[in-house]
């Protein structure tokens, strides 16, 4: 008897998992546009008039509910990777905000060095922040320079969704 309603109790707990489940992804796909997914500049307010000259990149496309961020660089932020990286990390982390995102939210990071003996340090930054519980998939690689400036010394860029 004691079997059975344990049973019962198992059975209950696991339709109640799935439904609640369900309600959660109606929930995030609710935040997606009804229809034809489409690329959108992510930081657009709706109503916003569209450039009449059309821009060279945007920092987050959208696509659904996933965003690539744009890679960036803040050469004038110190002349060291700790300043840099902590740069970097804020601009990245203020164009998620504005798109509707956050560094919990972020599912892939690319890092590129202008020189790999600086990936202790810059990783001591970058493991500062709050990635939530699983932190995001991450490449880093040694470019030989940094787009933006010859004294960039990390540029990152990130898929991250809403």
């Amino acid at each position: 008897m004691e079997q059975q309603s344990r049973r019962r109790v198992l059975k209950n707990a696991a339709a109640t998992a799935v439904a609640a489940g369900g309600i959660m992804i109606a929930g995030r796909a609710s935040a997606q546009s009804p229809g034809k997914l489409e690329k959108r500049d992510a930081k657009a307010k709706p109503g916003e008039p569209k450039p009449t000259k059309p821009k060279l990149y945007t920092d987050v496309t959208a696509f659904g509910n996933t965003l690539f961020v744009a890679y960036k660089t803040v050469p004038d932020s110190g002349p060291s990777i700790e300043e840099q990286t902590k740069a970097v990390l804020d601009l990245l982390e203020k164009n998620l905000v504005e798109s509707g995102s956050s560094l919990q939210e972020v599912l892939q990071a690319h890092v590129y060095l202008s020189d790999m003996k600086d990936y202790a340090r810059m990783n001591a930054v970058y493991m500062q922040r709050d990635w939530g519980d699983v932190p995001p998939a991450r490449t880093c690689v040694a470019v030989a320079a940094n787009v933006g400036s010859p004294v960039a010394l990390v540029g990152i860029d990130m898929v991250a969704y809403i």
